[in-house]
């Protein structure tokens, strides 16, 4: 009776161990703790702050008085990608921005100061 109980006890444990957790290579992660993760996260390339990164600096080439075709030239880039990257379609990385203040003539530490500003005044 007891190797019944036993078995049956390890069949339990194998059925709830593959409901409950997901096998990698280096580790066992909870199933409940990725479905988690992944519903409250958002994409950063459509949140808020992300947008208004993207409104900061079409701003910015506005003031310079610069077309995306002439900021393109300075980035060695096509418009497409100046306009790709200003209405979100393409996410810029942080040497990306760099390179973009850089060809408007604009400091990177004072961009990202007026972004960080923007965002602590909620603006849109």
């Amino acid at each position: 009776m007891f190797s019944a109980v036993s078995a049956a006890a390890q069949t339990l444990e194998i059925e709830w161990h593959a409901a409950f957790v997901e096998h990698s290579r280096f580790w066992t992660i909870p199933k409940s703790g990725l479905a988690f993760a992944r519903n409250n996260m958002q994409k950063s390339l459509f949140n808020k702050d992300y947008r208004l990164f993207l409104s900061l600096l079409k701003r910015a080439r506005e003031h310079a008085g610069l077309t995306q075709g002439q900021l393109a030239r300075r980035l060695a880039k096509t418009q497409t990608f100046v306009s790709k990257c200003e209405r979100g379609e393409r996410r810029l990385d942080i040497v990306e921005v760099r390179a973009w203040c850089k060809a408007l003539d604009i400091r990177f530490p004072a961009f990202v100061s007026k972004f960080h500003t923007a965002i602590e005044r909620g603006e849109k």
